[in-house]
């Protein structure tokens, strides 16, 4: 069974997170029945979905995880630049 306890929630969306690839935040909200401040708060870790928005956007982050395996997994940092792979 999934983890979906408010710390699991914050890793899977950090700030611009890939766990929620080609989304905005305003997509996510709009998803899940709040405003994107919330989303915002939820990213940054200020504050956590509530039910039973938890429970829609855990069902959500579930399903991007699914759909885009790859996009959760953590990038890889270049040795020579300390910048992440592919970016920039």
């Amino acid at each position: 069974m999934p983890c979906w306890t408010t710390s699991c929630l914050r890793r899977a969306c950090a700030p611009n997170c890939a766990s929620r690839p080609g989304l905005t935040q305003k997509d996510v909200a709009d998803a899940v029945g709040v405003q994107r401040l919330a989303v915002v708060r939820w990213e940054l870790g200020q504050s956590h979905p509530r039910r039973p928005h938890r429970e829609a956007y855990a069902h959500l982050l579930q399903r991007l995880a699914e759909r885009f395996p790859h996009a959760a997994e953590p990038r890889k940092r270049s040795a020579d630049t300390g910048s992440d792979e592919g970016v920039g």
